[in-house]
Protein backbone atom coordinates (compact mmCIF):
# COMPACT_ATOMS: atom_id res chain seq x y z
CA UNK A 1 0.00 0.00 0.00
CA UNK A 2 2.89 2.41 0.95
CA UNK A 3 4.50 1.93 -2.31
CA UNK A 4 1.31 2.80 -4.53
CA UNK A 5 0.97 6.00 -2.38
CA UNK A 6 4.42 7.08 -3.45
CA UNK A 7 3.57 5.67 -6.74
CA UNK A 8 0.62 7.82 -6.98
CA UNK A 9 2.42 11.00 -5.06
CA UNK A 10 5.49 11.05 -7.58
CA UNK A 11 2.95 11.11 -11.15
CA UNK A 12 0.80 14.02 -9.29
CA UNK A 13 4.51 16.00 -8.69
CA UNK A 14 5.10 14.67 -12.89
CA UNK A 15 1.59 16.06 -13.67
CA UNK A 16 2.55 19.69 -12.15
CA UNK A 17 5.64 19.79 -14.22
CA UNK A 18 3.94 19.02 -16.99
CA UNK A 19 0.80 21.05 -16.60
CA UNK A 20 2.85 24.22 -14.37
CA UNK A 21 4.89 25.36 -17.27
CA UNK A 22 1.56 25.87 -19.71
CA UNK A 23 0.57 28.48 -17.02
CA UNK A 24 3.67 30.67 -16.76
CA UNK A 25 2.92 34.09 -18.01
CA UNK A 26 5.18 36.24 -20.41
CA UNK A 27 7.24 38.96 -19.89
CA UNK A 28 6.54 42.33 -18.64
CA UNK A 29 8.84 45.19 -20.05
CA UNK A 30 9.48 48.79 -18.86
CA UNK A 31 11.22 50.64 -22.47
CA UNK A 32 12.15 53.18 -20.45
CA UNK A 33 14.04 51.68 -17.96
CA UNK A 34 15.49 49.04 -20.29
CA UNK A 35 14.30 46.44 -17.47
CA UNK A 36 12.64 43.02 -18.10
CA UNK A 37 10.42 41.88 -15.25
CA UNK A 38 9.20 38.17 -15.11
CA UNK A 39 6.08 36.66 -13.64
CA UNK A 40 7.71 34.40 -11.31
CA UNK A 41 4.47 32.51 -9.35
CA UNK A 42 5.50 31.17 -5.87
CA UNK A 43 3.38 28.54 -4.34
CA UNK A 44 3.76 25.80 -1.78
CA UNK A 45 2.62 21.61 -1.86
CA UNK A 46 2.53 18.86 0.57
CA UNK A 47 4.27 15.42 -0.37
CA UNK A 48 2.42 13.29 -0.58
CA UNK A 49 -0.02 15.39 -2.20
CA UNK A 50 -2.65 16.39 0.41
CA UNK A 51 -2.86 20.24 1.19
CA UNK A 52 -1.03 23.18 -0.34
CA UNK A 53 0.16 26.73 -0.50
CA UNK A 54 0.59 26.17 3.71
CA UNK A 55 3.20 28.78 4.83
CA UNK A 56 4.85 31.82 3.32
CA UNK A 57 7.80 32.83 1.58
CA UNK A 58 10.68 35.63 1.75
CA UNK A 59 12.89 36.82 -1.35
CA UNK A 60 15.68 39.03 -1.17
CA UNK A 61 17.12 40.27 -4.06
CA UNK A 62 20.70 41.65 -4.67
CA UNK A 63 20.46 44.83 -3.26
CA UNK A 64 18.91 43.41 0.27
CA UNK A 65 14.97 44.31 -0.26
CA UNK A 66 12.66 41.75 1.73
CA UNK A 67 9.43 40.85 0.46
CA UNK A 68 7.36 38.39 2.19
CA UNK A 69 4.88 36.41 0.48
CA UNK A 70 1.58 34.77 1.23
CA UNK A 71 1.03 31.64 -0.70
CA UNK A 72 -0.28 31.35 -3.14
CA UNK A 73 1.68 34.74 -4.73
CA UNK A 74 2.62 36.12 -7.91
CA UNK A 75 6.27 38.21 -8.50
CA UNK A 76 7.04 40.46 -10.92
CA UNK A 77 11.23 39.67 -10.67
CA UNK A 78 13.84 41.16 -12.97
CA UNK A 79 16.63 38.30 -14.48
CA UNK A 80 18.72 37.54 -11.72
CA UNK A 81 19.75 36.17 -8.67
CA UNK A 82 17.79 36.13 -5.62
CA UNK A 83 17.64 34.64 -1.95
CA UNK A 84 14.02 32.91 -1.04
CA UNK A 85 13.14 31.39 2.33
CA UNK A 86 10.16 28.91 2.81
CA UNK A 87 8.91 29.16 6.24
CA UNK A 88 6.45 26.32 6.69
CA UNK A 89 3.01 25.93 8.64
CA UNK A 90 2.92 24.97 11.63
CA UNK A 91 3.17 21.15 11.75
CA UNK A 92 5.21 20.61 8.63
CA UNK A 93 9.13 21.07 7.65
CA UNK A 94 10.47 21.81 4.14
CA UNK A 95 11.65 19.10 2.11
CA UNK A 96 12.58 20.64 -1.11
CA UNK A 97 12.27 23.09 -4.38
CA UNK A 98 10.43 22.73 -7.36
CA UNK A 99 11.12 24.92 -9.88
CA UNK A 100 9.54 25.53 -13.52
CA UNK A 101 10.42 28.02 -16.86
CA UNK A 102 13.08 30.07 -16.33
CA UNK A 103 13.51 29.85 -12.57
CA UNK A 104 16.16 27.66 -11.14
CA UNK A 105 17.35 27.20 -7.73
CA UNK A 106 21.42 25.95 -6.75
CA UNK A 107 20.19 23.33 -4.27
CA UNK A 108 17.22 22.03 -4.07
CA UNK A 109 17.26 20.59 -0.54
CA UNK A 110 18.20 23.93 0.82
CA UNK A 111 16.12 26.58 2.55
CA UNK A 112 16.79 29.49 2.02
CA UNK A 113 17.98 29.24 -1.77
CA UNK A 114 20.28 30.71 -4.23
CA UNK A 115 16.91 31.46 -6.70
CA UNK A 116 18.01 32.54 -10.53
CA UNK A 117 15.43 34.50 -12.55
CA UNK A 118 16.05 34.12 -16.40
CA UNK A 119 12.20 33.78 -17.42
CA UNK A 120 8.89 33.16 -16.14
CA UNK A 121 8.25 30.70 -13.78
CA UNK A 122 7.13 28.45 -11.21
CA UNK A 123 8.85 28.19 -7.35
CA UNK A 124 7.29 26.01 -5.65
CA UNK A 125 8.34 24.58 -1.37
CA UNK A 126 7.35 21.27 -1.23
CA UNK A 127 6.62 20.10 2.14
CA UNK A 128 6.35 17.37 4.63
CA UNK A 129 4.39 16.88 8.10
CA UNK A 130 6.57 17.05 10.93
Amino acid sequence: MQKVTRIAALATLLMVLCVVPAFASTVFSDVQQKQVYWYVKLRSMEFPPKSNNLGSMKVVDWTGYTTYWELPSTALAMTGSYTITYYPASGYVFWRWMTTGGCSVGSVSSNPATLQVQGSGYVIAIYKKA
